[in-house]
């Protein structure tokens, strides 16, 4: 139980009456001779009585019970004793150290990182923190023990430049093609920590681009977004401005084979299994590869000189197609749908059995894709129709049933 501190600094200064008498002291609650005690949170705690047997807490003085026992405000077991402290916080004459620790081992290294000690079994070879140190084969290890691996191995420095992966001397574009390599699985050493330009532990696509920013500078039309295309065999892109860099994750069932454009910078390309990644840097036209093979792009980054950006994916088809005519027999209308491979002019028409036109239902120039186009044969006979879809040179029929 607290008392309010307000009440508790009236009492301290004598402005309330104290009834006590002479040779009586007056304790933090008010009381004569009480039990009331402060605590090291500054709180006033008073005596309770405890019963043992049903737990019941009572702070009506004097106890009463055969199991009710007197609690004495510092007593060990009272919970309300220092209750509100910080729980974290050290006592008078206690220093937290840098891993907040009261009269800790830890230690700030030179590299500004907290190193805490560990127990080492000198047989195992084990390592724990779990302090204190328990075992006749285990020691303690102080932070800044010379044979402590941790202390200051954050303080190395690389010996390069950023950027200068092959330790030449210089950044050029010698030095990316090791990046993309290294990224790729191609190459298994470079110096890691002058790879690592933005220095948050990895190095990638992120790290080439900014390398690329450091030979070239900034791009004044940096894109936003960009569309990939698959068209065939080929793949190429259409963005707003100016693209860094490309990676795209592939998925095939069977080998496939990658013929990159010769206008780019950087391009390169690892097979692992059934996956296969693929680094373009700089491309300068909207070329980008040809694949030879069946696969799915599962993936693709994009980045402009400073940050990613947005992707689309656009399949078109790789050739026409009369997909389907639905219903059939029908009455009175029918959906057509086709699939043309590229930009082009477009014919459909209907005859009837006698061989002449019904009815012209397209004759225009249409883009690449999918389509479809409804007729409604509610002005025409029940009976047999021929559809007639023609892209440039190419012709595909099929029988149509009005059946009314």
């Amino acid at each position: 139980m607290k008392i309010n501190m307000i009440s508790l600094l009236i009492i301290s200064m004598g402005l309330i009456y104290s009834n006590c008498l002479d040779g009586e002291v007056e304790d933090c609650a008010g009381e004569c001779n009480g039990y009331a005690m402060i605590d090291d949170c500054g709180d006033c705690q008073v005596a309770y009585c405890y019963n043992y047997i049903s737990h019941e807490v009572s702070f009506e003085l004097p106890c009463e019970g055969e199991t009710v026992m007197l609690v004495m405000p510092n007593d060990e077991s009272n919970p309300y004793w220092n209750g509100s402290c910080d729980p974290g916080a050290c006592l008078d004459g206690e220093v937290e150290d840098c891993a907040g620790e009261c009269n800790g081992y830890a230690m700030i290294d030179d590299c500004g990182d907290c190193q805490v000690a560990y127990c080492y079994n000198y047989i195992s070879h084990e390592v724990s923190f779990e302090l204190p140190c328990e075992g006749e084969t285990v020691m303690l290890v102080m932070p800044d023990n010379q044979l402590n691996p941790f202390w200051n191995e954050n303080c190395i420095e690389c010996p390069n430049i950023l950027g200068d992966v092959n330790s030449d001397s210089s950044i050029d574009v010698s030095d990316l093609v090791l990046m993309v390599g290294f990224i790729l699985g191609n190459i298994d050493e470079i110096e890691e920590c002058a790879g690592d330009i933005n220095e948050d532990g990895i190095i990638n696509i992120v790290d080439v681009v900014q390398t690329v920013q450091y030979i070239l500078g900034n791009f004044s039309n940096n894109a936003t977004f960009a569309e990939i295309i698959v068209e065939n065999e080929k793949v190429h892109y259409e963005s707003d401005g100016t693209i860094s860099a490309f990676q795209f994750i592939l998925i095939h069932n069977e080998k496939i084979e990658i013929e990159f454009s010769n206008d780019v910078l950087i391009s390169d390309y690892h097979s692992n299994d059934n996956t296969t990644n693929i680094i373009i840097i700089l491309p300068n036209s909207n070329e980008l590869f040809k694949i030879y093979g069946e696969f799915i792009i599962s993936e693709i980054i994009a980045l402009n000189s400073k940050e990613y950006i947005e992707t689309n994916l656009v399949i078109k088809p790789n050739e026409f197609e009369l997909k389907n005519v639905y219903p059939n027999p029908f009455n009175p209308e029918t959906t057509i749908s086709y699939t043309i491979p590229e930009n082009g002019n477009m014919e459909i028409a209907v005859y009837n059995i006698n061989g002449r036109l019904v009815e012209n239902l397209v004759s225009k120039f249409e883009y690449s894709g999918n389509h479809s186009i409804k007729w409604n044969a509610s002005n025409q006979p029940s009976g047999l129709y021929l559809l007639k879809v023609q892209f440039k040179n190419e012709i595909q029929t099929e029988k149509l049933f009005l059946v009314k």
